[in-house]
């Protein structure tokens, strides 16, 4: 009596197929959830070191006074030189001013921002109902300072602050201390911020 050829061969391939292919499936959603979770991170890794570069150089612009004293107008002044901000004196010193690395003010680099550029504008603003607007009128009593920092993924970020013009009735021949540069030392790395002394500086 003669055997009838088994089906189970044809089974199994159709079986192996199949796991094969529930597999690769679940394969590839968890390499792409791996994915987006990496580059969710990284993002706001950028967002994160953004806000910290952006907090350094609006504390840096900050801190220094409204306008030139001496001959003020918008931008630079004749004594003070482009690519050198320790001849910066004043709020709109910093507008159009690109750093690429980026530096603190006396041009020694920022640790942690290989890659990384950031630029300021300035602009002349005043206060309205719902908040404020800016002006191509130099003479309006607010600047508001917009620094954006592009990671070296090509990610930007900006970040703002309003200064006021707040005459001072200190002795001009008197000199200040107007900011402080302090290193925190975290278990992982070092961050060096520059912390403005903007209410009542000490006189040294």
């Amino acid at each position: 009596m003669s055997r009838q050829p088994s089906s189970r061969y044809g089974v199994t391939l159709i079986e192996i197929m199949v796991a094969l292919i529930l597999v690769s499936t679940v394969l590839l959603v968890s390499l792409t959830a791996s994915a987006n979770l990496l580059r969710n991170t990284a993002q706001r890794r950028a967002a994160i070191d953004a806000e910290e570069l952006g907090g350094q150089i609006l504390d840096e612009i900050s801190s220094l006074d409204f306008e030139d004293d001496a001959s003020p107008q918008f931008g630079l002044e004749p004594d003070e030189t482009e690519s050198d901000r320790t001849t910066y004196d004043d709020v709109d010193d910093y507008h159009g001013y690109v750093s690429d690395p980026p530096t603190h003010r006396d041009g020694t680099a920022i640790t942690g921002f290989d890659g990384w550029t950031f630029d300021v504008t300035v602009k002349p603003a005043e206060p309205v109902a719902d908040g404020i607007i800016t002006s191509d009128d130099e003479t309006k009593p607010l600047r508001l300072i917009t620094v954006v920092c592009s990671a070296p993924d090509g990610s930007q970020r900006s970040v703002s602050t309003v200064v006021s013009s707040v005459p001072s009735d200190l002795s001009a021949a008197t000199s200040f201390e107007r900011l402080r540069r302090l290193t925190l030392r975290f278990p992982d790395r070092e961050v060096t911020v520059t912390v403005p002394l903007r209410n009542a500086p000490d006189a040294y």
